[in-house]
Formats: C-alpha cells, structure tokens, sequence
C-alpha cells in the first residue's frame, strides 16, 4: 500500500511539472494552434496510428469508442501518457538544442452495462511552443 502511494505521489508530482513545460520548439506554433496532436493513446501510437479497427478490452481506444463495449465488467482502465523530445536547431555555425517534456493525455474507461462502456479523459488538440 506504501508503495502504490508513493508511486501514485510521484506520478502525480511528474504530471504537474511535465504540463507547466512548453511542448514544441517549432517555430510554426507561434502563428495559430501550434503543434497538432494526434489524439492518440500510447497503444495506437506504439502502432503507428492505427487503431479504428481495433477492439481490445486491455486499454482505452480513444480512435474507435465502439471498442468500449468489449471492456470487462471488473475492469477499470486509467492511462497516462507523458513524452519527452530533444531537438537540434542549426543555422550556420549557430546551433541550438532543445529539450521538451509534454503532457499527452490522461484517459479512463469503464463499463456502464452489457455491450456498454463509458470513458473520460484529457486529450490535448495541440501543443503551443510560446
């Protein structure tokens, strides 16, 4: 129990420090939304994007809610994804690193009735670098 409060703490205290950083060095971002998200999950990114035909009940499908039926009547799914991305800015004999940490979603799902699920969550739609 100790631990799963500590790690909860900690989890908890990265979140908080990762949203306050700028997600994106690019300089388009200054100029309207910024950075698109994909509005993905680790899941369907590990996959290259793809998700709309997947049904699994093992993690939330923010690409194809259809797949919250199958989730399991003793399943409660929560994931969080952070990123992290180093970026090498050259212009002539001036160089630049960037490093950024990013908050990319918190998601939930659950199940209401038979065939029904529900989630909730936070998906960003983009990133602002200013």
């Amino acid at each position: 129990m100790k631990r799963q409060l500590i790690a909860s703490l900690t989890g908890l205290a990265i979140c908080l420090t990762a949203a306050a950083q700028s997600g994106t060095n690019s300089p388009y971002s200054q100029f309207g939304l910024g950075t698109l998200a994909d509005g993905a999950t680790g899941f369907n990114k590990a996959m290259g994007g793809v998700g709309t035909a997947v049904k699994r009940s093992g993690y939330v499908n923010t690409l194809n809610p259809a797949s919250y039926s199958s989730i399991d009547s003793l399943t409660f799914i929560f994931d969080i994804g952070l990123s992290g991305q180093v970026t090498n800015f050259k212009e002539g004999n001036t160089r630049v690193n960037a490093r950024n940490a990013d908050f990319e979603y918190a998601v939930g799902a659950f199940r209401v009735a038979k065939h029904t699920g529900m989630s909730f969550g936070i998906l960003p739609y983009s990133n602002i670098g200013y």
